[in-house]
């Protein structure tokens, strides 16, 4: 017979399920130099935020929705995303599952050491990072970079700290010791998942195997012309990631043995706008399309970029 110590006993159990459930963080690398607006990296970071996915392929999950199969769920919510088969429509509707946490991650050091100098101060940057996400569900700002490179670099001096390498993957390592209860996700650019995916990076494997190759394509539709891959392009490839069965043109090694759901990551907000433009002009208007009013006024005050030796008259 039915008593109110079964709903009792019911309620504990998922409790106790939902303690136990990893957390599900998707981290977000990004140069921020600066971190544009809605066009941009923000419009990414709230998708992300906003993005919902049913149960058969929340980022946990090791298994997912097969080929075609529509997930979407009744109530309408705009900016949530819908799978079908393994594309994420971000202005679709909502379902119950999102990611707990949105980290972005400003990039410390660039990985060549040609390109390190002409980089915006890493304290700057965080900055203009805290400003233009600020007020996204769930969105952090995270230096584990830096801490990452200070561990690798802990005890060396001079050249040797200098030649200290940190790549994605020993971030991750860093992090899963950290966050041991957690599932990472990853979220990143058409060209940039393709090289991931042939093997380019740094412990390419490692990466994918690291994150269940729960990879989060951002695909940028108004770029396709300029682009080096399609759309099919794209979801072929995160179907053979999907099924663990991605090989590198070189040598054949599988990429990502944990077949996890990579999905594309269609955000219609998105624009054809970079943080070099922003770099690059001093006109008002055009920097307000490109820019959140905060960072905007941060660049302005601090004379960066194409602001550079103004006076406060000038601006």
């Amino acid at each position: 017979a039915f008593s109110p110590t079964m709903l009792e006993s019911e309620a504990t159990l998922k409790s106790m399920m939902l303690a136990k459930r990893p957390r599900s963080v998707c981290l977000f690398g990004t140069s921020a130099d600066p971190p544009t607006g809605v066009g941009g990296h923000r419009g990414i970071v709230m998708a992300l935020s906003n993005l919902v996915l049913p149960a058969t392929r929340q980022p946990s999950a090791s298994a997912g929705a097969s080929a075609g199969e529509n997930s979407c769920g009744r109530s309408a919510a705009a900016g949530s995303g819908c799978i079908v088969g393994n594309k994420v429509e971000t202005s679709s509707p909502r379902q119950q599952l999102r990611f707990d946490e949105i980290r972005v991650i400003p990039v410390y050091r660039h990985m060549y050491n040609s390109k390190r100098g002409n980089q915006t101060s890493y304290n700057d940057r965080l900055e203009m990072c805290r400003l233009a996400f600020e007020g996204i569900d769930r969105v952090t700002v995270s230096d584990c970079e830096r801490r990452c490179f200070d561990l690798a670099a802990k005890g060396l001096s001079g050249d040797d700290k200098v030649s200290v390498r940190v790549g994605t993957a020993d971030l991750l390592d860093m992090l899963l010791e950290e966050e041991a209860n957690t599932n990472f996700s990853f979220a990143l650019g058409a060209d940039t998942f393709m090289d991931l995916t042939t093997l380019k990076w740094k412990r390419s494997i490692d990466l994918l195997d690291l994150v269940g190759s729960r990879l989060m394509v951002i695909y940028r539709q108004v770029e396709e012309e300029q682009s080096r891959y399609c759309e099919q392009d794209l979801l072929q490839r995160i179907d053979k990631v999907n099924k663990g069965a991605c090989k590198s043109q070189s040598n054949g090694s599988d990429a990502g043995t944990n077949g996890g759901p990579a999905l594309l990551l269609n955000i219609p907000s998105l624009e054809a706008i970079s943080s070099s433009m922003a770099r690059t002009t001093t006109d008002e208007a055009t920097l307000k399309k490109l820019l959140e009013p905060k960072v905007l006024q941060y660049i302005k005050q601090r004379q960066f970029y194409a602001f550079a030796g103004q006076s406060s008259t000038q601006q």
